[in-house]
């Protein structure tokens, strides 16, 4: 809870305020008395710079003109003031200067003043943006685990009721039962993902790197995938155009099975049935590549800059001809792969394939 500030401080920094302006206005009342009291020829312009640097940013900029002006006044009227001596061309090319130097802190004090007020500015909202992002984290992880909690009961439920823990199910109860399961499987891991999106943002993605391969890792996601894409008469075909022990690496294993379930999940969304998917991994010199290539519509081209943004989802009714790639879903999966790729220091893309379909592949440096 932020501690009401005490009054006697407002009063001191309020003293301090008002000491200041007293100091600066006593020393130009100083410099023109003995601007005044001297010959011409002791040039005293050069002083007013020190109290007008101290008032500069305290008094607004029509106030701060008037003072300045006033001293340029001040600083010319000596060679007529109080009169009666004749003064040389050195004097008068030396309070020129002096007037010069004048102008210019003038000016330099109002760019001090300009760059502090953009100073503060920029504080209040770095302020306000860390803030909003402490209250955004908060409310994404208190989200995510009140969803969590039901969903997973649920998702045991449908189970329980599949098998017949509570009486004889019928055939097509026992498919019904699975496909809510599945559902809310899925909307879990949405779930999952959004609240990992947003921890990455907020912390950054820390990885448990170890020694892995990368070719292991493909067939682990073609495994964990390969139930949907049967459903759906989908072939899910590995191409290793290397030797297997070019695919060493370092990296994070469970991070890099993501990305490939993701892009494999992507593929298997916008193919058609009976169609194939390939996954194609190559090992050039210091280099791993992985592309998942798929036979659907392709990819709109006011698409393909967005793909990796998070939340991106195109909009079919701009483009009815192509097929939007993002037009259900979260829009995460394709995000969240781009973080993690990245965060291994590799770099994640996607193109369009002649004569349809589309490409998503990543690098990643071993």
């Amino acid at each position: 809870m932020p501690t009401p500030s005490h009054p006697q401080n407002s009063l001191f920094i309020a003293g301090m305020e008002f000491d200041a302006r007293v100091v600066a206005i006593a020393l130009f009342i100083a410099i023109a008395v003995m601007e005044y009291s001297t010959p011409p020829d002791y040039i005293f312009g050069y002083l007013y710079t020190a109290p007008l640097a101290i008032v500069g940013s305290r008094f607004r900029r029509s106030t701060s003109l008037w003072i300045y002006a006033l001293a340029i006044v001040l600083t010319l009227g000596d060679l007529w003031i109080p009169g009666g001596t004749a003064f040389a061309a050195s004097t008068v090319a030396n309070r020129t200067i002096a007037i010069i130097a004048l102008i210019v802190t003038f000016i330099l004090t109002d760019r001090n003043r300009d760059y502090a007020e953009d100073m503060t500015k920029v504080k209040v909202q770095l302020h306000a943006q860390e803030a909003l992002a402490k209250v955004r984290e908060d409310f994404i992880a208190t989200l995510t685990h009140d969803l969590k909690t039901p969903l997973l009961g649920a998702i045991e439920m449908m189970r329980f009721l599949a098998n017949g823990k509570f009486g004889e199910v019928t055939p097509e109860q026992q498919q019904v039962f699975e496909t809510l399961r599945k559902s809310h499987g899925n909307t879990l891991r949405i779930v999952q993902m959004l609240l990992d999106v947003f921890h990455n943002d907020a912390r950054g993605l820390r990885l448990q790197v170890t020694r892995v391969n990368l070719v292991e890792i493909a067939r682990e996601a073609t495994e964990a995938i390969a139930a949907i894409a049967s459903s759906r008469e989908i072939e899910i075909r590995m191409e290793v155009t290397s030797s297997f022990a070019h695919f060493w690496l370092h990296a994070d294993a469970l991070q890099l099975e993501r990305v490939f379930v993701n892009l494999l999940a992507n593929a298997l969304h916008h193919s058609i049935r009976g169609s194939e998917i390939r996954l194609i991994l190559e090992a050039p010199p210091h280099i791993c590549i992985a592309k998942v290539l798929d036979t659907g519509s392709g990819i709109a081209p006011e698409d393909l800059p967005h793909l990796f943004d998070r939340f991106y989802q195109g909009e079919s009714d701009s483009h009815p001809d192509a097929y939007r790639r993002l037009n259900t879903g979260s829009g995460l999966g394709l995000y969240l792969s781009r973080q993690i790729i990245e965060a291994h220091g590799g770099k994640i893309w996607a193109e369009n394939q002649a004569p349809k379909g589309a490409m998503f592949g990543f690098t990643l440096p071993n």
